[in-house]
């Protein structure tokens, strides 16, 4: 079971690392130029570089959460909540946060529930 559950894990993650990482990484990069032209500390740059970070940390957790359920499935599940926290942190409950935060988020109760086992 842990290693199906690693497995899901770290497609879910690489899934979410080339959509949301690459396309993230763009937005948040234009955004951060574009607020670069405005007044010095508009919330707009403030916003870029949020979304810049979370759209990379957010696979990778998922990634590194799956890695680590192999060998240690609490503290795999509770990198794989911090992942989809930064899902929803970053995408919201929109039909694209759903298909990267509801998975993350069973992934790691289901990781719990194989380490009290």
């Amino acid at each position: 079971m842990k290693i199906g559950a690693g497995i899901v894990a770290i497609l879910l993650g690489m899934s979410s690392l080339s959509y949301i990482g690459l396309f993230g990484g763009v937005v948040g990069s234009t955004a951060g130029w574009l607020g670069s032209w405005g007044p010095h500390g508009n919330s707009l740059s403030d916003w870029a570089a949020i979304v810049s970070v979370l759209s990379w940390l957010a696979p990778v957790l998922a990634i590194v959460g799956g890695i680590i359920t192999f060998s240690s499935p609490e503290f795999g599940g509770v990198i794989l909540a911090a992942s989809a926290f930064a899902h929803w942190y970053l995408l919201g409950f929109s039909t694209i946060g759903n298909l990267f935060v509801v998975p993350c988020g069973f992934r790691s109760i289901v990781n719990a529930q194989i380490g009290a086992s």
